[in-house]
């Protein structure tokens, strides 16, 4: 895919349409997450998370069954803080 000039509104509406992440968007431009992220706030885009929510339903459930929080971050590949973040938030 050729690289874009310039990161614009519909760029972006469309990628996240397709479920691209702030990360992979910012990769096309050589920018950071953040930067992109920044750009989706100032711009009033907010980002998908609902197809994270089957795999942050299975955290929690993991969790719930007894395991250990460490045993769940390194199951999913996620770091201690993100982990409590989503196994906590309901």
């Amino acid at each position: 895919m050729p690289r874009p000039n310039k990161l614009t509104i519909e760029f972006v509406k469309n990628k996240i349409k397709e479920g691209w992440t702030d990360e992979k968007i910012g990769d096309v431009f050589k920018i950071t997450r953040q930067s992109v992220y920044q750009f989706r706030k100032k711009n009033g885009l907010s980002q998908v998370f609902n197809r994270l929510k089957g795999r942050n339903d299975l955290m929690r459930s993991a969790y719930k069954a007894g395991n250990a929080i460490v045993d769940v971050a390194r199951k999913f590949g996620k770091s201690l803080s993100q982990t409590y973040r989503i196994v906590k938030n309901n």
